[in-house]
């Protein structure tokens, strides 16, 4: 109960760390991090289950973090729920926002919500999704890509089978060796599920490509690239309360203890952020954010 009030509470910088920010009313990057609970917890937090019968009850950190002011949002759900069906897809987006988000949380649907919120959206775009281009639609878009001269694309397009969403396709071709890291993390990736590799997906490596609503007077097709990378700061967030604050470390004699030290840790993670962003949320702040980090765990 302490822990979700105080993700109730707001503390945000009126100051942002780039003029290109101020475009927007917020920047919502999200993103989520998982935690494995003691078993005793599994009919509250049931997670997805893993090798030897571990991971049966976990917890997962639905988490947005608004890259303007530094504003955080946290949901706890449990560890099974994917991303895709999260409460934060179906919330009411403000207008002039901008959400950035990974393919965890692809949803036409939701894109068509944001879009009539006036609000806009950035995000990757699976290779697989029907794409009309010109009223036509392509059987497979990294084909079409690779019929194109130029090793970037930035045109707009519609997605999606029935209900069509006007979108605007960022697409840029990545070096070799970049390429050769991707297919062997697919390789990976489909050993894990029990999934054959196919030479789409392997086409598809060779190829960055995103989708906004956002129109080229709004963000260029550099700043598109800039604003996706960003989302690389919510990931440094959950790394300085993993391995800084060491929040998923289980520790004590039982699983009570266990869990009242995990709620407090999660407690403290939130007052860490909020004394970053008191401190350091600013462009001409010369702190660390990890060294904040772990001055305020000492």
């Amino acid at each position: 109960k302490l822990f979700r009030s105080a993700t109730k509470k707001i503390v945000a910088s009126s100051e942002t760390l780039a003029p290109l920010l101020e475009r927007f009313t917020k920047v919502i990057l999200i993103d989520s991090s998982s935690m494995t609970l003691p078993e005793s917890q599994q009919e509250r937090f049931q997670g997805t289950g893993g090798k030897n019968g571990s991971g049966k009850a976990a917890l997962k950190l639905q988490t947005e973090l608004d890259l303007r002011s530094g504003a955080l949002g946290v949901e706890i759900e449990q560890g099974k729920d994917p991303d895709g069906a999260s409460s934060r897809q179906t919330i009411a987006f403000t207008p002039g926002s901008l959400r950035i988000a990974d393919l965890g949380y692809f949803s036409i649907p939701v894109f068509a919500a944001i879009a009539a919120a006036k609000a806009f959206f950035l995000s990757r775009i699976q290779h697989t999704t029907i794409v009309w281009i010109n009223s036509e639609r392509m059987g497979n878009i990294v084909s079409w890509l690779n019929q194109q001269a130029e090793p970037m694309v930035d045109c707009w397009i519609e997605i999606g089978a029935k209900d069509r969403l006007d979108c605007r396709l960022i697409a840029w071709k990545v070096p070799p060796d970049q390429v050769n890291r991707r297919r062997r993390r697919a390789r990976t990736e489909a050993v894990r599920r029990g999934r054959q590799v196919t030479a789409a997906m392997l086409a598809a490596c060779e190829w960055t490509f995103m989708i906004t609503n956002a129109s080229e007077d709004q963000l260029s097709t550099k700043e598109v690239i800039i604003l996706y990378r960003s989302r690389w700061q919510i990931e440094l967030l959950f790394k300085r309360w993993k391995s800084i604050g060491l929040i998923a470390e289980l520790s004590g004699k039982n699983d009570t203890v266990q869990m009242v030290r995990l709620w407090a840790k999660l407690c403290a993670a939130l007052i860490q952020h909020w004394l970053t962003v008191m401190v350091a949320w600013n462009a001409e702040s010369s702190f660390s954010l990890d060294r904040i980090a772990k001055r305020t765990r000492e």
